[in-house]
């Protein structure tokens, strides 16, 4: 169970990464990716083709949730339970990625939708889960020992931070990148994932 579990982290980042990779290659010639985000992949292929992007990110979000949840199960039994909280805070992402390509976001420089609100609201409230969670890790991992992480999450938390700014002011059209942005932070969050999988191993030696 140990070893599934920190395999079960590994694999939500494999298939994240071939989600993306799926979409950019089936989306128009019109999609940069430099500037258009991942959540707009709809926009710019057709509903069959997204259908296919949609369940592998359905299969990644399933790996993630699988993962937390075993985690907060392996955290106990080892008497770890002051690393719980942030996997429950993650365990909800999974479930907010799922739905967020249901409340498309707004035009850039257009008027805000509804639509493009939920979007926005959904995007920020992932983003605020992540760096909570982050700062719960790096207070706890300073108590235990487990000191040397608490070092690389400050680091991740300090590179997710900056770029989720950048990626904010780039959504409100103030800088072009937007989808470079994004997609820095979306590395941030795996290689934060890969570390919490790797924690996890020694945690359950």
């Amino acid at each position: 169970m140990n070893k599934k579990n920190y395999v079960l982290g590994n694999i939500s980042i494999i298939v994240y990464l071939f989600t993306i990779f799926l979409g950019e290659f089936l989306v128009s010639a019109n999609y940069n990716p430099l500037i258009d985000v991942i959540s707009a992949f709809p926009f710019y292929m057709s509903i069959n083709k997204f259908v296919y992007v949609y369940i592998s990110l359905i299969i990644a979000n399933l790996f993630l949730f699988l993962f937390c949840f075993k985690a907060i199960k392996l955290l106990k039994k080892y008497n770890y339970q002051q690393f719980q909280f942030p996997f429950k805070l993650l365990s909800i992402q999974p479930i907010i990625y799922s739905i967020i390509y249901f409340f498309p976001m707004s035009n850039r420089g257009e008027p805000l939708t509804f639509s493009g609100l939920m979007h926005l609201l959904l995007f920020v409230t992932c983003i605020t889960l992540t760096l909570v969670a982050l700062l719960s890790l790096i207070k706890q991992c300073k108590k235990t020992n487990f000191f040397l992480f608490s070092y690389l999450y400050k680091f991740i938390f300090l590179f997710m931070m900056i770029f989720a700014i950048l990626t904010a002011l780039s959504m409100l059209s103030i800088l072009l990148y937007f989808g470079l942005y994004l997609r820095i932070l979306l590395t941030g969050f795996l290689i934060f994932i890969f570390l919490l999988s790797i924690m996890m191993k020694r945690i359950s030696v």
